[in-house]
């Protein structure tokens, strides 16, 4: 019995690479891709990995003003966990935030949500780790 119940929890932390449906979007061409988010009219691509959503924040040369930009699209990680990465660029005065993440349409929030896989994840390993302790008892 143990040893299915530890089955059942290595299997549903594992990850499965199969294709991903994505938002595709460009705020620059469409302000349906800015947030907050106007998803009802936006592009849908099968993508083959992950989605990303990038947020470029640019100021203006003389400071005066602020530009935002906003890309929706497919991604291919170099790293297998959701997550965001934020690269400042001190030449052009920006900052750009690139999230990914591998759930359906998960590409639509302001700030891409990661909580719920290590969520899942922390629990299952602490009832492997309760149920093999329970063993050498």
């Amino acid at each position: 019995m143990k040893t299915w119940l530890l089955l059942i929890v290595i299997l549903t932390t594992l990850r499965v690479s199969t294709a991903v449906l994505c938002y595709e979007c460009r705020s620059h061409f469409s302000m349906e891709c800015a947030d907050p988010f106007q998803h009802a009219g936006t592009h849908r691509t099968e993508c083959d990995r992950a989605c990303a959503k990038m947020k470029k924040v640019s100021k203006l040369a003389d400071g005066s003003a602020t530009t935002v930009q906003i890309w929706r699209q497919c991604y291919t990680p170099t790293f297998p966990k959701d997550g965001c990465i934020v690269k400042t660029d001190s030449e052009d005065d920006s900052t750009t935030t690139l999230c990914s993440c591998h759930e359906k349409l998960c590409n639509n929030a302001p700030k891409l949500a990661t909580g719920s896989g290590r969520l899942l994840f922390l629990i299952n390993s602490i009832m492997a780790a309760y149920w093999t302790y329970c063993e050498f008892l």
